[in-house]
């Protein structure tokens, strides 16, 4: 064990979490030694979530995508992150890492170092799998064409799992999250199967039985295995939402209303502290933001066709991570990365290639709250809207256009520290610039944060220009996970090789810089022409540092961004610009110009400045930017450095061409 780790570790929880904490070590000690929950399961098929009427035959369901993804899975071949059409075998190995070919062991869960690469690969990896998105698709495949082939492989499949996972045992019992979100495609798999005739009795009754006792064993582990804490993050979401969503689907044993009644009030209370009333999620990540909204939406949709749905304001929370998700998507479909990302989704209602989680979000919410610029910013009504808000909802999605334009999407977002310049919204002409003053991240780890306060993005024609650098990996490489989550990787102010936050841990950050906003200007007409903030974050320096940034817009074709420091000592500062990878890059007469497609802006660095170009920089890391995780491109980056002493002030101007 990592001493240091440890400590740092420990010092990130209260009092009271280190007692939790080690009466839950305890507990998990003596679960060794017992053996797997039992109890008395009525008769009966899974009831289904009670999902609004849908019509297998829509034109909303991509039905061609939905069987190819089946046949795939039918012949033993998935794909995930950056693996294609991976040969899992019939039945898969459920603890093998196919990227590197190693296996996790199979013994008592709280007994593996599931972080471990030499023990069991990379973890993630050996978890995607088991999150059973794959069944979901054969359910689907099914319901939509009543073929027992695709009933007959989802039921090898599970029954695969249910073998070589017994309960308790192995990796696949490491992770709460893992079993909520496995859990809840699970009673997915079993709403979509209830939609035709022969798809849960053709199961045979055996089966049925069995499925039942496993979901409970889900439902029992989870209920005693929540998140707490500083760990009570999206990982506390995903295993309630799961929870509430197997009492639904199978809620076959006594303690089901009782657990199904807590889940929900901790997901209405989760809502309410996790996500800021603007709809930014708190740990400050794009990447996961859609990823937390299903744990929210999904269990809140069932909810609606009971006798007991969540309240108004639950779903004011909701709208507002929507219009959120609205303003991160430029006029070409990019979205602003912010923070980790790891690709995580709770389930896959859609196998289309063109699915964009964000743009989903809005067009669901667009139906459920009646809202014709989320509509109009989405533009059609993806399947995944279609299953969760049915025919009624395909009626008044047709409702809803001719309403209002997607340009009055807001672009200011406050609590969660986002704001946007530009013009020309949602056009061929666009050109916005987003301005990063938001916390580091949620909790006292902030896990999925980034050091990246003060940073800018730029979007030119819905062309990405100035990027996050985004995240690459999690367990491997650690020098790699450093670098992407570093302020070097993000398009601002570094002071003397340091980050602003300090980190103790891949999901641990002990120093925390806060960031401020200083002021706000408008112009007539209500765009934003003016941002200034600053950060503490090198405060902790012998001698502390300062760092200021104004940005400012003149409506038409340049930004300046004003950068200065307060200090008192000499110190190196590096200043970064990312540019996305498919920007060609060049110096002329001291400008750097970066061309993407028809788009081209001018960077003109302040004098003084000593400048490089720099692209696919192995050791150490410079240059590179993932789009996805475990994908990573060399991508241009000029970083400006200089050594000054005391205080400072420089202007860097993006003009665009």
């Amino acid at each position: 064990m990592n001493i240091g780790w440890f400590w740092n570790r420990l010092r990130s929880m209260s009092p009271g979490e280190i007692g939790w904490r080690v009466r839950q070590w305890s507990r998990e000690r003596l679960e060794k030694w017992l053996p797997p929950p039992r109890t008395k399961l009525n008769p009966g098929l899974p009831p289904g979530l009670g999902l609004p009427e849908a019509k297998m035959d829509s034109h909303q369901v991509d039905r061609e995508a939905c069987l190819r993804s089946a046949e795939k899975v039918l012949q033993g071949r998935i794909s995930m992150f950056d693996l294609e059409d991976v040969e899992e075998g019939l039945p898969p190995d459920w603890h093998r890492d196919p990227r590197s070919g190693k296996s996790a062991p199979l013994r008592y869960s709280k007994d593996i170092n599931y972080r471990s690469f030499e023990d069991c690969g990379d973890i993630k990896y050996v978890w995607e799998p088991s999150r059973h998105l794959e069944l979901v698709t054969l359910a689907r495949a099914f319901a939509l064409t009543g073929e027992v082939r695709f009933r007959e492989g989802f039921k090898s499949r599970l029954e695969s799992w249910w073998k070589q996972n017994p309960f308790n045992q192995g990796v696949h019992w490491c992770s709460s999250l893992e079993l909520g979100i496995r859990l809840g495609n699970w009673a997915l798999c079993a709403d979509f199967l209830g939609r035709r005739e022969g798809g849960l009795e053709g199961l045979g009754e055996d089966f049925i039985e069995n499925w039942k006792e496993r979901a409970f064993e889900h439902c029992h582990y989870i209920r005693k295995h929540l998140a707490s804490g500083s760990s009570a993050n999206n990982h506390l979401v995903g295993e309630v939402a799961g929870l509430f969503l197997g009492c639904a689907a199978f809620p076959f044993f006594s303690r089901a209303p009782a657990w199904r009644a807590l889940a929900r009030s901790i997901l209405i209370r989760e809502l309410e502290i996790q996500i800021h009333s603007d709809g930014v999620n708190k740990e400050q990540t794009t990447g996961y933001h859609t990823f937390i909204a299903d744990f929210f939406l999904i269990p809140g949709v069932v909810a609606r066709g009971s006798d007991d749905p969540f309240p108004e304001t639950y779903w004011d929370r909701l709208q507002a991570m929507a219009e959120f998700s609205a303003a991160l998507v430029d006029a070409g479909g990019n979205v602003a990365a912010i923070g980790d990302l790891d690709d995580g989704h709770m389930t896959r209602l859609c196998d289309s290639s063109d699915f964009h989680p964000h743009l989903s979000l809005v067009a669901t919410m667009a139906v459920l709250r009646g809202r014709p610029e989320f509509a109009a910013k989405s533009g059609s009504m993806d399947e995944k809207t279609y299953w969760l808000t049915g025919e009624e909802g395909a009626g008044r999605w047709g409702a809803l256009g001719g309403g209002a334009p997607a340009s009055d999407i807001a672009r200011a977002f406050p609590e969660g520290g986002y704001w946007w310049m530009g013009r020309d919204w949602e056009s061929d002409d666009e050109v916005r610039l987003l301005f990063d003053c938001g916390p580091l991240g949620f909790l006292s780890l902030a896990a999925h944060g980034h050091a990246d306060a003060l940073s800018v993005q730029l979007s030119v024609g819905g062309r990405e220009i100035l990027v996050d650098a985004g995240n690459w990996c999690y367990f491997q490489e650690p020098a790699w996970r450093d670098y992407f989550k570093s302020t070097l990787a993000h398009n601002t102010l570094s002071v003397d090789g340091a980050d602003q936050s300090q980190a103790a841990g891949m999901f641990l950050w002990t120093e925390k810089a806060r960031a401020t906003l200083l002021a706000s200007e408008r112009s007539e007409d209500g765009g934003i022409i003016r941002l200034e903030g600053e950060h503490d974050g090198y405060q902790r320096l012998a001698d502390p540092v300062k760092h200021r940034r104004g940005v400012d817009w003149d409506s038409k074709s340049v930004f300046v961004i004003r950068d200065s420091v307060e200090a008192r000592g000499s110190h190196r500062y590096s200043l970064a610009f990312h540019f996305a990878e498919g920007c060609e890059v060049v110096e002329r007469d001291g400008d750097f110009v970066a061309t993407h497609g028809a788009s081209k802006v001018r960077l003109s660095p302040p004098s003084g400045w000593e400048a490089r170009l720099v692209k696919g920089q192995e050791d150490p890391p410079l240059g590179w930017r993932a789009t996805r995780f475990m994908v990573r491109n060399p991508s241009p980056v000029v970083v400006l450095e200089r050594e000054a002493e005391g205080n400072w002030e420089c202007e860097t101007s993006l003009r665009v061409e």
